[in-house]
């Protein structure tokens, strides 16, 4: 269970009503990836809408959002939620937007677990998706400017569903040891959380430096968050990670790192 959080005020200010539908999206695919590193596929979804006032429209556009997400992802069915319009809760123009996945988790994931010498593929993100934007809402108070740049931070939530698939029907179950989703905390924190104890997470951080998106470097340039800082809050241009054995072909894929 998680949300959108402080995304939705941004993306209501440049977009209005219709960003809700790419909120939807963005809950939905958060999630699909929040269970995914579990080794777990969906099965079904619900979601809350809380608000100050209703706004049908908005509503109408998540409740899309969702579908259309959920549709893309496999076809797994929104069972239901919850609309909530509390005034005395929520302030004006400011949506809470949550939602639920249950998954059912594959048995042939991560037989063979995270070893030593294993290899950190990172996989591109579409922006920082769903973090870091009470940040970035106080960084647009300042620079009120539409342009490409918050258009592209504003991009949903990427789905990492199709590229783990992708990875499985090439090297098979057997070859990926570990994955992690890039949310909350920035890199280091997730990746961390399936290493086993005795063993280290070695990032390149010249690489992750050198192939920063041009996101990252606009906020980087309009804040005072140094790149130290930027790898424990956003994603970097990395949404997910798969970890993998060095004996496989990965001339296609990015490495950020190494497990020793």
């Amino acid at each position: 269970i998680d949300g959108v959080g402080t995304k939705s005020i941004l993306a209501r200010k440049i977009f209005g009503n219709e960003s809700f539908i790419n909120l939807g999206k963005d809950i939905v695919n958060h999630s699909v990836n929040d269970i995914l590193v579990q080794g777990a596929y969906p099965l079904f979804f619900m979601d809350y809408y809380g608000t100050h006032n209703l706004n049908l429209d908005e509503l109408k556009n998540f409740i899309k959002g969702v579908s259309l997400a959920c549709n893309e992802n496999g076809k797994f069915p929104l069972l239901g939620g919850e609309t909530a319009e509390m005034p005395k809760i929520y302030n004006k123009e400011e949506t809470d937007l949550v939602g639920c996945i249950m998954g059912k988790k594959d048995p042939n994931f991560f037989k063979n677990g995270v070893q030593a010498g294993d290899l950190i593929v990172g996989l591109k993100s579409n922006g920082p998706h769903t973090n870091g934007f009470s940040l970035l809402n106080k960084i647009f108070e300042k620079h009120n400017k539409q342009n490409e740049i918050i258009e592209s931070l504003l991009t949903p939530h990427k789905s990492y569903l199709n590229d783990v698939e992708d990875f499985i029907s090439k090297y098979g179950y057997d070859n990926l040891h570990g994955m992690a989703h890039i949310t909350g905390g920035g890199l280091k924190e997730n990746i961390d959380r399936v290493i086993p104890p005795k063993l280290t997470l070695n990032l390149n951080y010249k690489t992750i430096k050198t192939n920063l998106p041009e996101w990252c470097v606009y906020i980087m340039n309009h804040s005072d968050i140094y790149f130290e800082e930027f790898l424990n809050v956003f994603n970097c241009g990395i949404g997910y990670v798969l970890i993998v054995p060095p004996n496989i072909d990965l001339s296609y894929y990015t490495i950020i790192g190494t497990i020793l």
